[in-house]
């Protein structure tokens, strides 16, 4: 209905490192906490590590998004592709 409702956080705002937009949705990625979508309704967390991995996964530097629609996750770890 065109209003703004607001959403809780469940990151600090200092600890987001890069944002990008794709298909009317928020992605942020974080210095701690991983990578969020924002759907326009809530935010969840993406978890991106392969299994039985943890390190460095939730360590977001850098957020792409490629000519077809692909989102490229650079993190502490490695890269990851997101469609």
């Amino acid at each position: 209905d065109g209003r703004f409702s607001k959403v809780a956080m469940p990151f600090s705002l200092s600890d987001v490192t890069c944002m990008a937009e794709t298909d009317g949705k928020l992605y942020f990625g974080t210095r701690t906490s991983g990578l969020w979508l924002f759907n326009g309704i809530s935010m969840d967390n993406i978890l991106i590590a392969p299994d039985n991995e943890e390190y460095g996964w939730d360590n977001i530097y850098g957020l792409y998004v490629d000519s077809k629609g692909f989102i490229w996750v650079a993190t502490n770890a490695g890269a990851v592709k997101l469609k």
